[in-house]
């Protein structure tokens, strides 16, 4: 079982675009995402070299077990995370929120509401329900910290 107390995070690098497609395409991150459809290669290499910087590796020693996002826009900041399956439900996801809202002041995120164990983490960590949006005939509830 992972302890919580001995994750780290590291910025990401161009070299992780493999370890975040590979987590990115995985079904149940997938089935909680506004599209279901896997992410190609190619089209993940050129998103990712124009966003790798918003990125930080989620660690466990020398093991990358997830990635956090905050892409900063000029208030907020919108805010993502995904872990390897192994690693759900030991509080490591609440623990990194919460480090990026230390960082950031004014994060939002976008949660379906299917995604029950999601919006918990981000409810753990202090977000607030503040709306809901359709996009692709899903609905998600807007939360923020």
């Amino acid at each position: 079982m992972a302890n919580p107390k001995k994750i780290h995070l590291q910025d990401a690098v161009l070299e992780d675009a493999e370890f975040v497609l590979y987590l990115k395409n995985q079904p149940y991150v997938r089935k909680a995402s506004y599209s279901q459809k896997n992410i190609l290669w190619e089209e993940h290499l050129k998103w990712f070299k124009e966003n790798y910087k918003y990125f930080k590796i989620i660690c466990l020693g020398n093991y990358q077990i997830g990635y956090v996002r905050v892409h900063k826009g000029d208030s907020t900041g919108d805010i993502h995370i995904a872990l390897l399956k192994e690693h759900h439900g030991r509080g490591i996801g609440t623990k990194v929120i919460k480090q990026m809202v230390k960082k950031h002041k004014h994060l939002t995120t976008q949660v379906l509401i299917s995604n029950k164990p999601s919006r918990k983490i981000f409810e753990k960590a202090g977000f607030k329900e503040v709306g809901k949006i359709k996009k692709n005939n899903k609905i998600a509830v807007v939360m923020e910290k």
